[in-house]
């Protein structure tokens, strides 16, 4: 192939790509079309690398088991959020009357105990 040939082809390949890029592009900001092609370009490039990683997968019975220990895990960790935010609006409910003297010590207590009941 003449190299004023090649030259020609690339600047047709060139001049097609921007085309389609243009096209593509449509009424956006070439700014956000910048970023959108690199996150696109970033994409392929995690996508080719990760093509080539082997994965084990476990057996259906190791999934099953893992499963059960994750959701007593995942119960355990709802629980203690509740709980949280439930000693969190006892906190806020009580102590601006603890500090006005408004409630004594020993009603508090009883409120808490009632509040961590149920």
């Amino acid at each position: 192939m003449e190299p004023i040939h090649c030259i020609y082809m690339l600047y047709d390949i060139k001049k097609t790509i921007w085309a389609t890029a243009d096209k593509l592009r449509a009424n956006m900001d070439a700014a956000e079309y910048k970023h959108l092609v690199l996150g696109l370009i970033f994409v392929k490039y995690i996508s080719d690398i990760l093509g080539s990683v082997s994965v084990v997968m476990p057996s259906r019975e190791v999934v099953i088991a893992f499963e059960e220990i994750v959701s007593g895990l995942e119960a355990r960790r709802a629980h203690n959020v509740e709980q949280a935010q439930t000693l969190a609006t006892l906190r806020d409910t009580l102590l601006p009357r603890l500090i006005s003297v408004q409630l004594r010590l020993p009603e508090a207590q009883a409120a808490t105990a009632e509040a961590l009941a149920n």
